[in-house]
């Protein structure tokens, strides 16, 4: 069984899934790493590379219980894409959903603080979040 916890950029799904790995002794998966890994093989879309990822979360969660963090929303350009299929959520055996919020002002806070975020990302103002 897994279980994906899904939200924005720095609303705390590394804290929350952190928390609850602990808790009830569960491995931890995220999926932006997973892809970034991946992202190397030539010749494959990113919608190739995330379905393999699925599928094999979903057959790693089939021996034992995992959490799955993964953003809901990615930015392109302009737009905001949904990172996560139905299929893929089937694929990867998810039995819940969490999606974790936070108010637009500490999302921006959390992201000024956060070293690990790619210097190419730029940061989004309150409206872009809303």
């Amino acid at each position: 069984m897994s279980i994906l916890i899904t939200g924005l950029s720095a609303v705390g799904k590394s804290y929350i899934g952190d928390k609850l790995c602990r808790q009830l002794n569960l491995a931890e998966y995220n999926m932006g790493e997973l892809l970034r890994q991946c992202y190397c093989e030539e010749g494959k879309s990113i919608e190739f590379k995330r379905r393999q990822v699925c599928s094999d979360l979903g057959q790693n969660s089939n021996n034992r219980n995992i959490i799955i963090s993964i953003h809901t929303l990615v930015k392109f350009d302009t737009k905001y894409l949904i990172s996560i299929s139905m299929d893929d959520i089937k694929s990867i055996n998810a039995r819940a959903i969490i999606l974790v919020e936070a108010d637009p002002k500490t999302i921006i806070e959390r992201r000024i603080q956060d070293k690990s975020i790619r210097p190419d990302r730029p940061l989004e103002n309150q409206e872009d979040i809303l």
